[in-house]
C-alpha cells in the first residue's frame, strides 16, 4: 500500500509559516510559489510560466509550448500548453482563486522580466530551458521542505491533493484536479491517489 510522505497538517503549517515571513520580495515569492504547489495538482510546469496581459495573449496566433500566467483586470488564470500530456489534452487553461490572485498580485510587482518565478537563463531553445526551470522548482520544493525537517518532493504533494480528492471529493472535483493535471481520472486514481 502506497502512503503519503507529507500530511496535510505539515502542508498546511509550511503555507502559514510562508504566510506569516510574507513581507519581503523573496518571502512573497516563496508564499506564492507554494501556494500553487499546496493547493493546484500541476506537474512542474508552473517553473515556466510567462507573465502575459489578457489582451497580448488574446494576439498570439501560435502559443506553441509556452505556460503562462494570464492577468486581467480584476483575474488572473494559467494557460498550459507546454506539458507531459499536452498531446492528448491541449492547452488547459485555470482561473486563479481569490486567495492566490491577491498573493500573486503582491508578488507581480516585484518580477521584473517575463517570466513569474524562474528566469529562462542563456541562448538554449526552449525545451531545455523549461527543463532547467522544472528541475529549479524540483530543487527548490525539496530544499523547502527539508528546512522543515520533510524528505518529500512536489510530486509527494501533488500525491497529498489528488487522494484528499479521491477520499473526500465529489466526482466533479475528480474531473476538475485530473483536467488541472493533464490526464484521465482514471490515472489519478490508479496512480496518484495513496492511502492518508
Amino acid at each position: 500500500m502506497k502512503t503519503n510522505k507529507i500530511s496535510r497538517e505539515e502542508l498546511d503549517v509550511i503555507l502559514e509559516h510562508l504566510k506569516e515571513n510574507s513581507d519581503t520580495k523573496i518571502g512573497i515569492r516563496a508564499y506564492a510559489l507554494f501556494q500553487i504547489i499546496a493547493k493546484y495538482p500541476f506537474r512542474l510546469e508552473t517553473a515556466t510560466l510567462e507573465r502575459i496581459s489578457q489582451d497580448d495573449f488574446d494576439k498570439l496566433e501560435d502559443k506553441g509550448i509556452r505556460n503562462f500566467l494570464i492577468e486581467g483586470d480584476t483575474y488572473m488564470k494559467f494557460n498550459f500548453n507546454g506539458y507531459k500530456t499536452n498531446k492528448k489534452f491541449g492547452s488547459r487553461e485555470i482561473l486563479v482563486d481569490d486567495e492566490l490572485y491577491e498573493t500573486l498580485k503582491l508578488h507581480m510587482k516585484n518580477v521584473k522580466g517575463d517570466y513569474v518565478f524562474f528566469d529562462r537563463k542563456g541562448e538554449i531553445t526552449l525545451e531545455k530551458s523549461q527543463d532547467k526551470q522544472r528541475n529549479n522548482l524540483s530543487v527548490w520544493v525539496k530544499r523547502l521542505l527539508k528546512k522543515y525537517d520533510i524528505t518529500a518532493s512536489a510530486t509527494d504533494i501533488t500525491k497529498l491533493l489528488i487522494t484528499e480528492i479521491w477520499d473526500t471529493g465529489t466526482t466533479q472535483d475528480k474531473i476538475r484536479f485530473a483536467m488541472w493535471r493533464g490526464h484521465e481520472a482514471s490515472t489519478a486514481a490508479k496512480v496518484y491517489a495513496t492511502s492518508l
